[in-house]
């Protein structure tokens, strides 16, 4: 996890020793995992805006946080985060 005032980003190793590729194009680089920090509002906008719009999410509560993942057109992980939890997503 590294912040900036209240911005903050989280990196993920890879997950096995022998990961698969990455996606395929020419500016491609090894991260898989995009994780972003948000509040209840925007979190619950985003699931709403993704659905909307046809893109799978899956839901996770991690007891002191809930994540909504996604991919994007590229194949790369996505994760919105928030530690707001007053309400059901």
């Amino acid at each position: 996890m590294m912040y900036a005032g209240e911005t903050g980003i989280a990196l993920f190793p890879a997950t096995t020793e022998n990961p698969a590729p990455g996606p395929v194009h020419a500016n491609a680089t090894i991260m898989r995992h995009l994780a972003f920090h948000v509040d209840r509002a925007n979190f619950l906008r985003a699931q709403a805006e993704l659905r909307g719009r046809g893109i799978l999410v899956t839901f996770e509560d991690h007891q002191i946080a809930h994540s909504i993942y996604f991919h994007d057109p590229d194949g790369y992980e996505i994760e919105l985060t928030t530690y707001e939890l007053d309400a059901v997503a």
